[in-house]
């Protein structure tokens, strides 16, 4: 049989190591088991070039610096060496918490949609919806928390992320108030009263005036609210009240039961029932009154001086009475059952017909209030 010889592989070697570059020298023998063998011996030196993704190639020349005695081979024979190797880079462990949680209505207790943001020893922001967040991959250390929604009063949070744990936060966003403020006056004289303001639609608590001045203020959610008014001795006043974000400011003008509210300025085509243009937005503030005060009823009263027949006044004092409350069903949808169309002539001057301003201060269409 064939003579078989076993060997024991034995080598070192020597590196420098640079950053992208390793120089390096092996020495290595297949050193045999019989004592009658000679050893091959091997010297490599070369290059190691590491480039990126954990790439390597080689560059080396081997050469025989001892060899047996009756290899063919010369000394110092050499072999050029090449290869490529990939070496995966370590994995590190990297230290990772989370947040999550809430944003809620702080009196409802339903969740918001909300615009997260967050600071520490990492900054971002996310949008938070009514179901919840969670925010993955976080470095650990203490982060600040600031929750905003449309309506609310922004809230902030501090909470430690720890690796491996999620941190558990939850926002309670209390609604964003505005102002609503005003006066409450008396219609004729425009002084002040004490009054109160309830909010019909909404468990607000009662609003009261300043007694000496009638001004009043309180901070509501925006929206649009029912409100009623009242003051003793006046009927009270009912209105629909819209609270914008930037606050609203709205008075109210009380008016008695038997109150006459004067009108003077609204014009006739002479001796004729026909309202002049120049009249309506009179008669627009009058139908105003009538709206604010939505169940009262009143007596249009018309008024003449004293030229002409009192019979011819009487008749064309009616004539004009039922054309401002003809002009109030018509332009502004008044009940016809609220107007209640009276003459008077030259009976009820309120100055002598003795010059042509005391005269047009008769010329007048008052409202009577006859209550509700």
């Amino acid at each position: 049989g064939a003579d078989v010889t076993d060997y024991i592989p034995i080598g070192a070697g020597l590196e420098v190591d640079a950053k992208y570059v390793v120089l390096f020298t092996e020495l290595y023998s297949n050193y045999p088991l019989d004592s009658d063998q000679d050893a091959d011996f091997w010297l490599t030196p070369g290059i190691r070039l590491s480039l990126p993704f954990g790439m390597n190639f080689d560059l080396g020349m081997d050469f025989l610096i001892l060899k047996q005695e009756d290899d063919p081979r010369e000394n110092w024979y050499r072999t050029f060496t090449a290869g490529i190797s990939w070496a995966t880079p370590e994995k590190k462990y990297v230290p990772m918490g989370a947040i999550s949680g809430n944003v809620k209505d702080a009196e409802t207790n339903e969740g918001l949609v909300a615009k997260l943001s967050y600071s520490g020893a990492e900054t971002g922001m996310i949008t938070a919806g009514s179901m919840g967040f969670k925010i993955d991959s976080l470095d650990p250390g203490i982060y600040t928390l600031e929750a905003t929604a449309d309506g609310y009063q922004d809230a902030k949070k501090t909470v430690t992320v720890m690796d491996g744990k999620v941190a558990r936060v939850e926002f309670l966003l209390e609604p964003r108030m505005a102002t609503l403020s005003g006066a409450v006056r008396d219609r004729e004289t425009d002084a002040g009263l004490p009054a109160a303001i309830r909010f019909t639609d909404a468990p607000i608590p009662e609003v009261k005036t300043d007694p000496s001045t009638g001004l009043y203020k309180t901070e509501v959610k925006p929206g649009t609210y029912g409100v009623e008014v009242s003051s003793e001795d006046y009927l009270p006043q009912t209105a629909s009240v819209i609270v914008g974000a930037a606050g609203t400011s709205r008075d109210f003008n009380l008016i008695k039961k038997g109150m006459k509210i004067a009108f003077r300025g609204i014009n006739f085509e002479t001796a004729k029932a026909v309202i002049l243009p120049e009249s309506y937005s009179i008669l627009d503030e009058a139908a105003k009154i009538l709206k604010e005060n939505p169940t009262i009823r009143v007596e249009i009263g018309g008024h003449t001086d004293s030229r002409g027949s009192a019979s011819y006044n009487q008749r064309l004092s009616q004539e004009r009475a039922e054309a401002v409350r003809l002009y109030l069903i018509q332009n502004h949808s008044i009940e016809p059952n609220r107007l209640l169309a009276k003459g008077y002539g030259e009976g009820q001057p309120v100055a002598p017909n003795d010059t042509e301003e005391n005269m047009a201060k008769n010329r007048r269409v008052e409202f009577t209030i006859l209550g509700k």
